[in-house]
């Protein structure tokens, strides 16, 4: 027995052992016959004459006892004893698996708070997208908003984008005002083009601010004639009183234009205003480029006034 390991541990990848077993002191070692019992996990008992015997053996604790009989059949009443175990795998460890889940649910936490991070940030930068497209959105259709407005009457162009269509109206009592330029035809052949168009732009431009200032209604520009109307689509008590005081800025402002081209030599533009009051009737008409448009007797007279 001296020189028997003790706290002998084997690891769980050498788990098949070889014993030999030698007996001393005897004339016929031969006869001797060894029973091997090993208690533990495994019930194990091996009889035979063998000396030498091989164990496969699952991780656990084992407790080998060898037990000899001599050729006069008597067993040896105190076994040899050897204690040893098989470690279990390194993956049936409580610890490693306490540390492998913990690993696994940190890993799952870490891919989750990415995730999280990730969708929130593309969340972010979508709703910047929106946001972006949006506020393009808005200037865009404040834009087809303000052109609108330029070409029909506020309460018109509610009407024509809620039902498509705009109704036609009759006035009882409005007023019609015309301007246009004394030989224009004769003095658009003596100027250069673009300043023609250039002073158009210039008069009808100061125009359109008196017509917005005495709340009338501009309908249209046909060559260098400017038509415009008070009353419409809003009716309005003072309608000739709005148009007159309309019509008199509108010399002035001619006055100041022509003042200006006397100083540089050049030829003045004599405007000619016509003004009218009476029933007319006033809609919309065309269906890609709309028009808001007046007719009747009143607007005829104020264009040969």
């Amino acid at each position: 027995k001296d020189g028997l390991p003790i706290g002998l541990e084997l690891p769980y990848n050498k788990n098949q052992l070889n014993f030999r077993t030698k007996v001393f002191h005897l004339k016929n070692t031969k006869e001797v016959e060894f029973k091997y019992e090993i208690e533990g996990d495994e019930e194990i008992r091996e009889f035979g004459k063998s000396d030498n015997i091989v164990f496969n053996l699952i991780p656990g604790d084992y407790k080998l006892k060898v037990f000899a009989r001599t050729q006069w059949s008597e067993w040896s009443t105190v076994p040899l004893i050897i204690e040893f175990s098989i470690t279990q795998p390194f993956w049936n460890n409580p610890t490693y698996i306490v540390s492998v889940v913990l690993i696994l649910v940190l890993l799952v936490f870490l891919y989750l708070n990415y995730r999280t991070r990730k969708l929130e940030k593309e969340k972010l930068y979508l709703e910047a997208i929106v946001q972006e497209r949006t506020e393009d959105l808005v200037i865009a259709q404040e834009k087809s908003e303000e052109l609108l407005l330029n070409i029909l009457p506020k309460g018109i162009a509610q009407e024509l984008k809620l039902k498509g269509s705009a109704a036609t109206r009759k006035y009882s009592n409005a007023s019609v005002l015309f301007t246009d330029f004394k030989g224009f035809t004769s003095l658009s052949t003596k100027m250069d083009p673009i300043e023609l168009v250039a002073c158009l732009d210039e008069i009808f431009g100061e125009f359109d601010l008196i017509i917005e200032k005495n709340n009338l209604e501009k309908i249209k520009t046909i060559g260098d004639a400017y038509m415009c109307a008070s009353g419409i689509p809003k009716e309005d008590e003072f309608h000739a009183l709005n148009i007159v005081n309309a019509g008199l800025e509108l010399i002035e402002v001619m006055n100041v234009f022509n003042s200006r081209r006397v100083f540089e030599g050049k030829e003045k533009w004599d405007v000619r205003v016509g003004i009218h009051s009476g029933e007319l009737i006033a809609g919309v008409v065309g269906k890609k480029k709309f028009a808001y448009d007046i007719w009747g007797d009143t607007v005829n007279i104020a264009s040969r006034m």
